[in-house]
């Protein structure tokens, strides 16, 4: 395999003597180029789809959460995952992780779905990234939470979450939030995104997430390198 590029971008071009000889440098991986017999290949993608439908996504915010449920599931091949997860104040795991054979069966899985009930916003999540466990180094798996992020059931302090999001990215499995509604908490949802190695999105609708949907998948399929870490040595400095 041809190894990646990595680049250097120093934030300034030289460094004065009272300074403390400190220099800041933005160090950047970069892919190669793929191979076109790898081109045709897809990395499959193990999908939990975790949708909040408490009391306070009454409306519009939950037509549009399944609108985006809807939608991903039409992106995937046979060759991914998928799981579906709703919950309020109690979790259900209306889709057990299994392959992706018709986006027919999601649809009928969520057409009774109706709001109500409290925010067990981490017992969701929970929930959807316990579908995924098992470190299976070739395969994609992210939870996907579609949420106005409300959490007021269950585990709330957005430290603590954080701290479970970080732990589930350690064994493979990363986290995107999605935002709905109009009062959705940013701070958790951001945070939630941050410490589980995923994306953030908002949108009032469906529409408006659409594009970031297919960006994100395709990305996904076309991913490197996972679990990158990378170690800088100095060279020793030479003394004439």
């Amino acid at each position: 395999m041809t190894q990646p590029t990595i680049v250097l971008s120093p934030r300034k071009s030289a460094i004065s003597p009272d300074q403390g000889g400190a220099i800041e440098v933005l160090v950047r991986v970069q892919a190669p180029d793929q191979p076109d017999d790898d081109k045709a290949k897809v990395t499959p993608k193990r999908l939990a789809l975790v949708v909040d439908r408490s009391g306070s996504m009454h409306g519009q915010p939950l037509t549009e959460a399944l609108r985006c449920v809807t939608h991903i599931a039409n992106c995937l091949t046979p060759a991914d995952q998928l799981s579906v997860v709703v919950y309020d104040d109690k979790v259900n795991v209306l889709v057990p992780l299994s392959p992706m054979k018709s986006p027919d069966f999601v649809r009928q899985a969520l057409a009774n779905i109706e709001s109500g009930g409290s925010t067990d916003l981490f017992g969701g999540w929970e929930a959807g990234a316990r579908q995924l466990e098992g470190d299976v180094a070739s395969i994609i798996s992210r939870v996907i939470l579609l949420s106005d992020g409300q959490a007021n059931h269950g585990l709330c302090e957005i430290t603590e979450i954080e701290k479970h999001c970080s732990a589930m990215l350690a064994h493979g499995v990363s986290t995107t939030t999605v935002g709905l509604g109009r009062g959705f908490n940013e701070d958790l949802m951001i945070a939630m995104a941050r410490a589980g190695g995923g994306q953030q999105y908002y949108g009032q609708t469906a529409d408006d997430l659409f594009d970031s949907f297919d960006e994100e998948l395709q990305l996904l399929q076309a991913l490197c390198l996972r679990k990158l870490e990378l170690k800088l040595i100095c060279e020793a400095s030479k003394r004439g």
